[in-house]
């Protein structure tokens, strides 16, 4: 009874970056994964997804029950005025979202690189929590283990990001929508939720979202 009622309660929803058309949205609700949605509103390299404001929308309109955005931060640039520039464009479009996560893995831009030095690494962390904290929005970290363990190190813990919700990838086979393979790492001990595989198999947006579950 407990597992049933577990399963019952228990949310699947979709991140993506990039645009999405309304029906695209209605399609992912039709096949169970519209209980929340998540979208990129800041781009690698450190500027504003403009596509954000749109895809927050037709997610909305689609029939998604909670839409958040993350954040993917360029470690060399400012993490104040990039916090401070996503949340003031969020804004300037009326952009309506729940939470903000950050997205903490090895960052592919050019000249957006984290350092080799991990514990300098660990101590932007602690300010681009500071950053968001100060916002007063409901926020996250996004983050694996072993992209923690590469940018930050194994010993990084960031008080601030512990007090605050964890969303962890891991891809197994077959797909295994639960927390039964969490391991503790950087101070969390309990994860929000899980990001269980890297394509809705081209059901409704070509493969390019994520499935991810939370209980």
């Amino acid at each position: 009874l407990a597992l049933a009622l577990a399963s019952a309660r228990a949310a699947r929803g979709v991140d993506f970056a990039g645009s999405i058309t309304v029906a695209k949205a209605q399609c992912l609700v039709a096949h169970g994964y519209g209980d929340f949605g998540i979208v990129r509103a800041w781009h690698s390299y450190g500027a504003f997804d403009e596509e954000a404001p749109g895809a927050v929308a037709a997610l909305w309109s689609g029939g998604f029950a909670s839409v958040d955005v993350y954040l993917f931060p360029c470690p060399t640039k400012n993490v104040f005025t990039q916090v401070r520039e996503m949340v003031g464009n969020l804004s300037a479009h009326s952009v309506r979202f729940g939470s903000v996560w950050l997205d903490i893995e090895e960052d592919p831009s050019t000249g957006c690189g984290w350092s080799t030095n991990k514990s300098a690494n660990c101590e932007v962390m602690v300010l681009l929590a500071q950053a968001i904290n100060a916002t007063g929005i409901s926020w996250g970290t996004y983050a694996s283990t072993y992209e923690w363990t590469t940018v930050m190190g194994a010993s990084c813990v960031v008080p601030l990001a512990v007090q605050h919700r964890l969303w962890y990838p891991h891809y197994q086979k077959p797909a295994d929508p639960s927390f039964d393979d969490f391991v503790p790492f950087g101070g969390w001990t309990h994860p929000y939720t899980k990001q269980y595989a890297d394509t809705d198999g081209g059901v409704c947006i070509g493969g390019q979202a994520d499935l991810n579950w939370r209980p």
